[in-house]
């Protein structure tokens, strides 16, 4: 069962996972084992193999929870979202509203499948090729703007490195709100401002805070 195969986890994290999260989570693990292959979701081909992908996943849900007060206020966009790592296991836990930012077709449809088979009406998804230049007239560049600066949330898995990431989550953001960053092992976090931090399996998830969300942490 999922729930003693996250037991660790959560008993670690102190956050007893709600039994509908672990049923949405058991549903995408299903589907990703299923269209894994067929769509080039990720390397991972078992269970085992997906579970530490998850885990990350759940660190990121976990230390954005742990920072913002309230989660349901969020505006979170995740960029190249690929198969919905972090992303998918994000809405699957948080009641929040989420964009998935994904240019490849094969894979934004499965996103949008997952999307709709765990339920979770807050999740959009936008098929866009991202650009520094054109960022102004993309739909999700309007979705942060409006929202309230302690409620923007921004993330992106393996996409860039971590100093080209940080850099495009300022100009995304316009210098406000929380800032997900995944560092393998060799990038101390430190170095990239991360006012919390929690390790994993896969390296270790950082919440860096910009503008007034820093100077109130």
């Amino acid at each position: 069962m999922l729930s003693d195969e996250l037991g660790a986890w959560m008993e670690t994290r102190g956050w007893d996972l709600p039994a509908e999260g672990l049923d949405r989570l058991e549903t995408l693990l299903g589907l990703w084992l299923r269209y894994g292959v067929v769509m080039n979701l990720s390397g991972a081909r078992t269970r085992a193999e997906l579970l530490p992908h998850v885990l990350d996943g759940l660190d990121t849900a976990w230390i954005v929870r742990e920072t913002v007060p309230d989660t349901s206020a969020l505006h979170w966009v995740d960029f190249g979202s690929g198969g919905g790592f972090p992303g998918l296991v994000v809405g699957a836990l948080l009641d929040c509203e989420l964009r998935l930012l994904e240019p490849r077709q094969k894979r934004a449809s499965f996103l949008e499948l997952a999307s709709n088979a765990i339920g979770q009406r807050s999740i959009g998804v936008i098929r866009t090729r991202f650009d520094l230049g054109t960022w102004g007239d993309n739909h999700a560049a309007g979705f942060i703007s409006g929202a309230d600066s302690s409620s923007v949330v921004v993330s992106a898995r393996a996409v860039w490195s971590p100093s080209e990431w940080l850099e495009v989550a300022h100009h995304v953001t316009k210098g406000r709100g929380h800032v997900v960053m995944h560092l393998a092992a060799e990038n101390s976090p430190e170095k990239f401002g991360c006012a919390r931090v929690v390790s994993g399996d896969r390296g270790s998830v950082g919440l860096v805070s910009l503008g007034a969300d820093a100077e109130t942490r």
